[in-house]
């Protein structure tokens, strides 16, 4: 069911390097208050300087730098872009250049492919097909959320489009 939740306070951890943020779930045993269907982790990270981030080996990973210019392991990684890093890890090590802002976000690896599309999550074409149907409709699956600010349009997957079939 969609939901939208605000949480004032979060809890944070003090880093060798900076500050952790727990958006949501667990890390570094702190938990955050935000309601989660499935086991993940989002956290913000702050750091001033270089830092190693504990990880859970079976969760899978990605980071995503906000501001500022960051490596992760040895390897740059610029504002802006994703940096998945795969399951397995205990740690990962966080290169800073500069005071910077990441995402670290994680969770179970899925077993099956996923599709993407837009906002659009689905283990088929089909279903995809049918999130955008339901987007464009306006119906209720994606609940309603009050705001003076416009409903943002979702193009067509380009599957859907003339000539974009792959």
């Amino acid at each position: 069911m969609p939901a939208f939740e605000h949480h004032a306070e979060l809890p944070r951890s003090d880093l060798a390097g900076g500050t952790a943020t727990v958006l949501v779930v667990d890390f570094a045993g702190l938990t955050s208050p935000a309601r989660h269907d499935t086991p993940l982790s989002g956290v913000d990270l702050d750091l001033h300087r270089s830092a190693t981030v504990p990880l859970l080996p079976a969760f899978e990973y990605a980071v995503v730098v906000l501001e500022g210019e960051r490596a992760v392991h040895g390897r740059p990684l610029p504002p802006g872009r994703l940096g998945y890093l795969g399951r397995g890890r205990g740690e990962l090590r966080l290169d800073v250049r500069e005071p910077a802002r990441a995402l670290l976000l994680g969770g179970e690896p899925f077993e099956e492919p996923l599709v993407m599309w837009w906002n659009f999550v689905g283990r088929t074409r089909a279903e995809i097909d049918a999130a955008h149907a339901s987007w464009e409709r306006q119906d209720d699956h994606f609940g309603r959320v009050r705001s003076a600010l416009p409903r943002i349009p979702a193009r067509a997957p380009h599957w859907q489009r003339p000539g974009g079939g792959r």
